[in-house]
């Protein structure tokens, strides 16, 4: 239960209140077009930095094999033949004069420059704050739109496929976490099967000695979400996995009689409280026509409109709504865009 806890008070202190609880500032990595842009470029310095800190090793490796080959052949010729003075200057001369070499090889400093580069990068990091936002545009996305968490992974949103790469154990198990923070039970336990499912494609265990959590601390969380569900069985089907793997999980030895006196005593779960309701209601209104004299039609308001009309339609009075198609081309849109990308910055919020 630790992992949990320490997950979700790092990541998801957005979700308390609406906003970060860190006083990190944020990149606008979440919310901008543009520095997402240079967050790939970022992404791209990094991968390039790494490739060069993986010659520098390599070319090292290569001076340890040459250095294993000459002490093998020579303790091979040593041992067959047979003992004298030409031997043994050769082994003397080999300790002597070789071995401080290969000392400074194993004490040599490696990929200083790599490392520093990389040290720099970590300064244009996103923040806990980029962290947060992401996370929160994930919820609203999936939550305003209904989307289906399967089909998001597989990179279909709305039936159409956006070309996404499926995503890793990892990506699922965060949102899973989220939710599970959230005590949206439901999406969670989706979240944490997707995990579960990818889990054996995308993970090895070389790749998880570097990460923050392993398998266990799936099953923890699969527990916990089942049994907001009220699915005892299946919470303690995980529960006694997680126990096969580590017999002395203090945690989970004192749920485990918990989950079997909730299968026995089910208590009666409330339906969680649906969120987002307004902006559901805004992002998803089709704006159908209250009477017979909205119409579509040509306006030719000024001298220059008169040669080229504009296509307008009226959606509503009241508010008075209308829609003009062809105002602007897709020229003109990406022109605009970009005489505006300096002048974009973080909306404040108003105090009172």
């Amino acid at each position: 239960m630790l992992f949990l806890f320490v997950v979700v008070t790092a990541c998801f202190g957005f979700l308390v209140k609406g906003e970060p609880l860190s006083a990190t500032e944020s990149y606008d990595f979440a919310i901008s077009s543009e520095s997402q842009l240079s967050l790939l470029k970022l992404k791209e310095t990094h991968v390039n930095n790494l490739q060069s800190y993986k010659k520098v090793l390599k070319k090292h490796l290569q001076k340890i094999r040459r250095a294993i080959k000459q002490s093998e052949e020579l303790l091979k010729s040593t041992k067959t033949s047979t003992r004298n003075l030409i031997y043994g200057y050769k082994v003397l001369r080999h300790l002597h004069n070789d071995w401080p070499q290969y000392f400074r090889l194993l004490k040599k400093d490696l990929g200083l420059e790599q490392i520093a580069v990389s040290q720099k990068l970590l300064t244009q990091q996103p923040t806990s704050v980029d962290f947060e936002e992401s996370m929160g545009a994930m919820h609203r996305l999936q939550t305003v739109y209904n989307l289906d968490s399967y089909a998001m992974t597989e990179g279909f949103i709305d039936a159409k496929d956006r070309n996404i790469k499926n995503w890793s154990a990892d990506e699922c198990l965060m949102l899973g976490l989220m939710y599970l923070f959230l005590k949206d039970y439901n999406q969670s336990e989706n979240w944490l099967e997707l995990a579960l499912y990818h889990y054996d494609d995308n993970l090895s265990p070389e790749v998880l000695k570097i990460k923050l959590w392993n398998y266990p601390n799936l099953l923890e969380s699969l527990v916990e979400a089942n049994k907001g569900l009220g699915r005892y069985l299946e919470a303690k089907k995980y529960a006694n996995e997680l126990l096969s793997i580590n017999p002395n999980h203090t945690y989970m030895l004192t749920q485990l009689p918990k989950l079997k006196h909730l299968q026995s005593n089910p208590i009666k779960l409330t339906k969680p409280k649906k969120v987002f309701q307004l902006q559901k209601e805004i992002c998803s209104k089709r704006y159908r026509r209250k009477s017979g004299v909205l119409v579509c039609r040509y306006v030719d308001w000024t001298q220059f409109l008169k040669l080229a009309p504009l296509k307008m339609e009226e959606l509503s009075m009241k508010p008075h709504i209308s829609i003009f198609y062809g105002f602007l081309g897709q020229k003109d849109i990406e022109v605009l865009k970009n005489a505006s990308r300096p002048k974009l910055q973080r909306v404040k919020h108003l105090s009172g």
